[in-house]
């Protein structure tokens, strides 16, 4: 990128600004990591598809209580979001046998 005409003087100053602004945005988009493991989102995205019923809410609690790790309801929904499912419509449902099958034709 070229250098304006008039800041030929200050390009040191310029490109110290421009470095410390780049850093502090690294050190800003590093700070946000994720704080759950793959197999918290497997155990997320698990019981999102077996159970029908169970709530974003449920789904942390259990988390919590088996893998001795709080994770937030907010953090639940946007893993499950990632995978396409919500904790209200799981992306897979139990397949119907033939007797109810047939109850609803």
């Amino acid at each position: 990128m070229p250098i304006p005409l008039g800041y030929r003087g200050h390009v040191t100053s310029l490109e110290k600004l421009f470095r410390s602004c780049l850093t502090s945005l690294m050190l800003f988009r590093n700070r946000w990591t994720q704080c759950t493991t793959s197999r918290e989102d497997r155990q997320i995205v698990r019981m999102a598809v077996t159970d029908r019923s169970v709530t974003s809410r449920t789904i942390a609690q259990h988390i919590e209580s088996v893998m001795h790790h709080s994770v937030s309801a907010r953090t639940t929904r946007r893993r499950l979001k990632q995978r396409g499912l919500s904790a209200r419509r799981p992306l897979l449902g139990l397949p119907l046998t033939q007797s109810p099958r047939r109850l609803r034709r």
